[in-house]
């Protein structure tokens, strides 16, 4: 048997009641240690959960037993709060108000005892056979709306890197352009500052400050041209009729250098070797018959 009870002492709120009613049944289906663990850590900036409160969150999962995470039991965590202060080097009452932060946002269900203290009795197969404590049942029957939390959280710190982006790179190219465009660019600038010194939602600055970015961009477009001074293309110089010629330029080598010959001057070539060897032939044959 479970006491799920509440303590006259406390003050309730809906948050705690909406809380309570999560843990009035066990769990409707089995959970692991690990995904509850990284899901809980992943939605605590959603949740502002931080500091000490993200660290008592960070204990008590560490407390919890993978067996009572099973569809129909009941994950409960038995830790006083002297035990918590003395783990966070908190005072109890710190550590009491980060249990509250911790049920109001529907991660913890209140167990109390009517003593005060919290224990849990368990039967032979190890399941709680009763209790009092702090008890994760909210927390994992809420675990598939903690994701999507945690995903849309995620999105939009990832568009708000986007939006900062944006309105530096906007802000610095609208100033290059003031320098450009001159004395007109004077009120679009004291605007720019204006905006950037108000409390405007990073997207909403990152609207403005990109509109009046466009808004330079058409002054710069509509100014005149007067004074610009015209290109005139230069021609090609060089004679088309031009043999080409390839030089290989390695220094210090004895090799002579390499000509890109055509196909006439190839052939005359060929032509003045072979009356050249012709030459020395016939040269040759009359020095024999002389002898």
């Amino acid at each position: 048997m479970l006491a799920q009870s509440i303590a006259s002492f406390r003050q309730i709120n809906p948050a705690i009641i909406a809380s309570q009613r999560l843990a009035s049944e066990p769990l409707n289906e089995s959970v692991t240690k690990k995904d509850l663990a990284m899901t809980l850590k992943r939605v605590a900036p959603a949740l502002k959960i931080s500091g000490s409160t993200y660290h008592i969150l960070d204990i008590l999962l560490g407390l919890v037993r993978e067996a009572d995470l099973k569809a129909g039991k009941k994950p409960m965590v038995a830790i006083s709060n002297e035990k918590l202060a003395e783990y966070t080097m908190r005072s109890t009452r710190t550590v009491s108000r980060c249990i509250k932060r911790l049920v109001e946002a529907g991660i913890l269900a209140y167990a109390d005892s009517p003593n005060g203290r919290r224990f849990v009795c368990r039967d032979q197969s190890g399941a709680i056979d009763y209790g009092f404590g702090l008890d994760l049942t909210p927390a994992c029957n809420n675990l598939l709306e903690f994701e999507g939390i945690a995903t849309a959280f995620q999105e939009r710190l990832k568009l708000e890197k986007q939006a900062r982006r944006l309105i530096t790179s906007r802000t610095r190219a609208a100033k290059d352009l003031a320098d450009l465009i001159g004395k007109e660019a004077v009120p679009f600038i004291r605007k720019l500052e204006d905006v950037m010194c108000q409390q405007l939602d990073v997207f909403a600055r990152a609207q403005v400050v990109d509109a009046i970015y466009e808004q330079m961009l058409i002054i710069e477009a509509n100014m005149s041209s007067e004074g610009d001074t015209n290109g005139v293309a230069i021609s090609n110089t060089t004679p088309s009729h031009r043999e080409k010629i390839v030089i290989d330029k390695r220094h210090g080598s004895n090799e002579p250098h390499l000509e890109l010959k055509t196909d006439n001057t190839c052939l005359r070539n060929v032509e003045m070797a072979f009356e050249k060897s012709l030459r020395c032939l016939l040269l040759a044959s009359k020095q024999i018959q002389t002898i």
